[in-house]
């Protein structure tokens, strides 16, 4: 039985790294490339705003309208700091269950 328990957490935890770099692949692969292909895998983003003078979008959860509001594991952002009209970076933070429907997005 303990057998069992080690082989199918050792499965998951396989599982769970393996989405993550899936996700992180397709995200390198969307870097270079004009904002109209992420918009064309994700919709349009949720905010846009100016970060150190680059201009950041966002899709996910919204930010919490109040400090607190939300815990990180109940958030999922997908950021998109753009260099001119270019994709420069693409970064996701927060529960990666959230985000499933996004990085199903961006790996299709």
């Amino acid at each position: 039985m303990h057998n069992l328990r080690f082989c199918l957490t050792m499965t998951i935890c396989l599982a769970a790294s393996a989405c993550a770099v899936d996700v992180k692949d397709a995200m390198k692969r969307l870097e270079g490339q004009p904002l109209s292909a992420l918009v064309v895998k994700l919709g349009p983003p949720l905010d846009e705003r100016t970060i150190s003078g680059k201009t950041v979008f966002i899709w996910g959860t919204p930010e919490p309208a109040f400090p607190g509001q939300f815990k990180e594991a109940e958030r999922c952002q997908i950021r998109a700091t753009m260099n001119g009209n270019k994709i420069a970076s693409l970064e996701y933070q927060g529960n990666e269950k959230l985000c499933a429907r996004y990085t199903a997005r961006l790996r299709s």
